[in-house]
């Protein structure tokens, strides 16, 4: 095949991915790759019962290469390719394609689809639709954009909260001594620079094995489960009891402890709150701390600083599976005040994380929001439920966005929270 374009479906739309690529999952030969045009319909109708969040059609918008296993549908001639892609989506986000699944994977063929699903205006409506839903979802999708960028704000000021207090600036303009060290060139007098395993009695990881999975047990947490800012455990699998007690000959995570990613996102740390049971596996590392000289959440914070993620960064080998090794990452170093100051400046993040949490939660209500919108209004306009005409002329969609912006903090509560 000649082809090189080579196309991906994310996040409900047709983009560009590098062929000659190293990262992800790529096969040996194209050869079995179908050709798409521009104006195709792309869609993922396959492991339905696994993945219900994923966007699942795309319009093709340039001609390429795209795998075999999604079905690549040609508009007839007549209609409007635009207005079938927004018709297929109101039914993807209605998640009706899940009704039509079966057998043990729940893959199903656009073949499946029952003729009579839905109505077909004339193709000068179909036209008016297309128009429309481009036009004001272009603007709904800007001000998400908007949105996302003030999470990045808040994201960054949580970042500079931890450098500002572990380089010392809470001790106000505090002597301090030159470490000839690239990421903490001073720190204040009385402090120390160490490094991770310093600090640390053990440093371990979880199995190196894919255990089998149950639908209930104790949570099985991977790198994916935890965020700077949070435990991400929606997604977590589960082991069983047995599992559990077998693997926990080894190691357990307790209370206290502090969890690091080492594989897939590396250099991500968090202090364990969770009162309950769990396991970790191998792309977490377990650190357990020398109590008489480190307080674990300020080692978690620390981890989490700029210095110390450019650090994990560094030492993270492998093109296609990032590794932050055990080895490397206890070379990290890290500014250790005395234990008094290292529970000082934990008060004080605790402070300065729930004003950014708070801020963050607005801005994610607003972003939801305006998804619950989006989807409305292309579900209302494929349908008919909305006059086209009038909706434009009293500028609805304006309104509406116009009463949600009032909603959201502005830039400078971000910039100025703390």
């Amino acid at each position: 095949m000649q082809e090189e374009n080579l196309l991906s479906l994310s996040y409900g739309r047709i983009v560009r991915k590098d062929i000659d690529t190293t990262e992800g999952l790529l096969p040996e030969s194209f050869e079995t790759y179908q050709i798409v045009e521009p104006d195709n319909i792309v869609m993922r109708l396959t492991d339905l019962q696994n993945d219900k969040r994923s966007l699942r059609q795309g319009l093709v918008k340039e001609r390429g290469i795209i795998t075999s296993a999604y079905d690549a549908l040609d508009i007839a001639e007549g209609h409007d390719p635009r207005f079938w892609a927004y018709a297929l989506l109101a039914l993807d986000l209605a998640k009706y394609y899940y009704s039509l699944g079966g057998g043990v994977r729940q893959s199903i063929k656009f073949a499946d689809f029952p003729n009579d699903w839905v109505a077909a205006p004339d193709a000068n409506a179909q036209k008016l639709i297309g128009d429309f839903l481009d036009r004001e979802t272009a603007r709904i999708d800007q001000l998400i954009e908007k949105k996302q960028r003030l999470l990045r704000i808040a994201d960054e000021l949580r970042a500079s909260r931890i450098n500002h207090a572990i380089c010392g600036n809470l001790l106000g303009n505090p002597a301090t001594r030159d470490t000839g060290n690239l990421w903490f060139p001073t720190i204040p007098n009385g402090w120390q620079l160490a490094r991770l395993k310093n600090v640390v009695s053990q440093i371990s990881d979880g199995p190196h094995i894919s255990p089998e999975y149950v639908d209930a047990g104790v949570p099985f947490i991977s790198a994916r489960n935890i965020k700077v800012d949070r435990w991400a455990l929606d997604d977590a699998k589960y082991i069983s009891d047995d599992l559990f007690l077998e693997l926990s000959k080894k190691l357990r995570p307790r209370v206290g402890d502090v969890l690091y990613t080492k594989g897939g996102t590396t250099g991500v740390a968090r202090y364990v709150d969770l009162n309950f049971d769990f396991q970790i596996w191998v792309h977490v590392a377990l650190l357990k701390i020398r109590r008489k000289v480190a307080n674990p959440e300020y080692i978690a914070n620390a981890l989490n600083s700029r210095g110390c993620y450019e650090q994990s960064q560094l030492f993270t080998r492998g093109a296609t599976n990032n590794d932050l090794g055990l080895s490397r990452m206890a070379n990290i170093w890290l500014p250790l005040p005395p234990l008094d100051h290292q529970k000082c400046i934990n008060v004080y993040l605790e402070s300065e994380f729930k004003k950014i949490d708070r801020l963050r939660a607005d801005i994610e209500i607003s972003i939801a929001k305006l998804a619950e919108f989006r989807v409305a209004l292309i579900t209302a306009a494929v349908t008919g439920q909305i006059d086209i005409a009038t909706w434009q002329s009293g500028d609805i969609t304006g309104s509406r966005l116009d009463r949600l912006e009032d909603e959201m903090p502005p830039p400078a509560a971000a910039r100025a929270t703390g």
